[in-house]
């Protein structure tokens, strides 16, 4: 009977719930007369209703919840606006190879260097004898493979490192190109360094050599082209009515 009834045991918003419900969830193997059955249903009131009114709320809350519903906009607007800046000015920009170079090519005085820097491969080795056999073993590898063949040559031996530093900016730069009588540090695993390739240089020769701020202002650039472009193709009117009643 209870299984069948239309009785409401609670409601809310649009909803009822009516007896039925929760005269399905008892056992049907439990040996309950009419009246045990009944005062087991109304035991499970509180916390069916509890939880049947929070999963309505969190199925509605958007709809139901002016606040929630803005809050939940102004995040996916958020997500949104950023997703399609990085597309077009950030990430935009670091990907667009050409046009840094050409930004680069067409503004390079806004780019000078205040003092020279060394710009090339330093390699380190871990002691006399082995910067001795590298510099024997460099003549008979091909330029464009030397360091991959030292790498395999000598491994762990020695270090290589790609660098572009003004004097004052690296103690080994310093100590190798700038001839500064610096002290190797005792726990420096790699003490005697020479110049494998590369010199010091006056200004910048390529947009890598300055490629952070080269970025941003081209960043800069690009963000102003694209809402130049967006006021072209949706251009903003304003309804003087509308915005007399606002004020």
């Amino acid at each position: 009977i209870l299984a069948k009834s239309n009785v409401p045991l609670f409601s809310y918003a649009k909803k009822t719930v009516p007896v039925s419900v929760l005269a399905k969830l008892v056992n049907p193997k439990a040996k309950l007369n009419t009246e045990s059955a009944a005062g087991y249903i109304l035991s499970m009131v509180d916390n069916y209703a509890k939880n049947d009114v929070m999963n309505y709320y969190i199925d509605n809350i958007i709809s139901d919840n002016a606040d929630y519903r803005n809050l939940i906009n102004e995040y996916r607007d958020g997500m949104l606006l950023f997703e399609v800046s990085n597309k077009k000015v950030w990430e935009g920009a670091t990907k667009d190879t050409l046009g840094l170079k050409n930004y680069f090519e067409a503004n390079r005085s806004k780019y000078n260097w205040d003092s020279p820097r060394f710009k090339g491969i330093i390699l380190s080795a871990k002691n006399d004898s082995v910067a001795s056999a590298v510099k024997a073993a460099i003549p008979t590898f091909g330029k464009d493979t030397l360091t991959t063949a030292l790498h395999n040559k000598f491994g762990n031996e020695i270090k290589m490192e790609r660098m572009l530093f003004a004097q004052g900016e690296n103690d080994v730069v310093d100590r190798v190109v700038f001839k500064q009588n610096k002290e190797v540090a005792k726990t420096n695993k790699y003490p005697v360094s020479f110049v494998l390739e590369g010199g010091i240089i006056e200004q910048p020769q390529e947009v890598a050599d300055v490629k952070g701020p080269v970025t941003s202002d081209y960043q800069d650039v690009r963000e102003k082209q694209w809402l130049k472009d967006l006021k072209q193709k949706y251009p903003v009117v304003i309804y003087k009515n509308v915005l007399k009643k606002i004020k």
